[in-house]
């Protein structure tokens, strides 16, 4: 008896990405990971480091000797992105004449509260952040604002009192020292700010979060913020930035450094 060769029974139905059991088209794929968000992208980094800096406070009491206004204190840590969604970043200002700084954040992660205001008060402190005190007056001299990296100085021998030491900004690709605080006035003068902040009679540096100095007669204000996020340069660039951020890949890392209030999706 011949023996034939089995054939197929029925009508033969080719795979296609978009009718074969268990495969997704990749408009499908696409909508999932980016719109519904069911699914992960596979291009967002595992971890994105954070450094925020929140506006400087303002010295606008101009009756008297008072202190510096303070510099915003860091804000720093890490975060896990969602593939696909856009996150807001906010820079805040610089405190105007008698204001504390604006708050900088990542909208839904992290915020950075600004640097306080040189206070109207009759002892004459320096103004104070989330992390340092300004500070002490004495007499015809205000002490110095608080900055990112420590406390105001008093005024001492009728001069104000320097402003408050900044600090290094870890994220930052070539290296930045912001956040000083703003100097005290006094009789025989004011003083120096600390890293971006303003001496006396001056305001404090453009995104450095720093804070402005006092004199009589004078209304000056804070420096505006500052944000930078990074993360390791083995995955691909944001798809999209907005807000001009300073983009810098060096030392494995992909920086972005926003002085500017935008977004950035991953």
């Amino acid at each position: 008896m011949a023996v034939t060769e089995g054939g197929i029974i029925g009508k033969l139905n080719p795979s296609t990405a978009t009718s074969a059991s268990g495969m997704w088209s990749g408009n499908e794929v696409f909508l999932r990971n980016t719109v519904s968000g069911e699914w992960p992208s596979f291009n967002a980094p595992d971890s994105v480091s954070y450094n925020l800096l929140g506006g400087g406070g303002g010295s606008g009491n101009s009756g008297d000797y008072r202190g510096g206004a303070a510099g915003s204190a860091l804000v720093q840590g890490t975060f896990t992105p969602t593939g696909g969604v856009t996150y807001t970043v906010t820079i805040g200002a610089g405190g105007a004449g008698s204001a504390a700084g604006g708050t900088s954040s990542i909208v839904g992660v992290v915020n950075a509260a600004g640097g306080g205001a040189t206070p109207d008060d009759g002892s004459r402190p320096g103004g104070s952040n989330s992390s340092f005190s300004g500070g002490t007056g004495a007499a015809m001299s205000g002490g110095g604002g608080a900055g990112a990296g420590g406390n105001g100085p008093n005024a001492s021998n009728f001069n104000g009192g320097a402003g408050g030491p900044g600090t290094a900004l870890p994220l930052h690709p070539t290296g930045l020292t912001a956040g000083g605080g703003g100097s005290g006035s006094g009789y025989f003068g004011g003083n120096s700010g600390g890293s971006g902040g303003g001496g006396s009679n001056g305001n404090g540096g453009f995104a450095l979060g720093a804070g402005a100095g006092h004199a009589v007669g004078t209304t000056n204000s804070g420096g505006s913020g500052r944000v930078i996020v990074r993360y390791v340069d083995s995955y691909p660039a944001a798809p999209a930035t907005t807000g001009s951020p300073t983009i810098t890949v060096s030392g494995g890392y992909r920086h972005y450094d926003f002085k500017a209030t935008g977004s950035i999706t991953f």
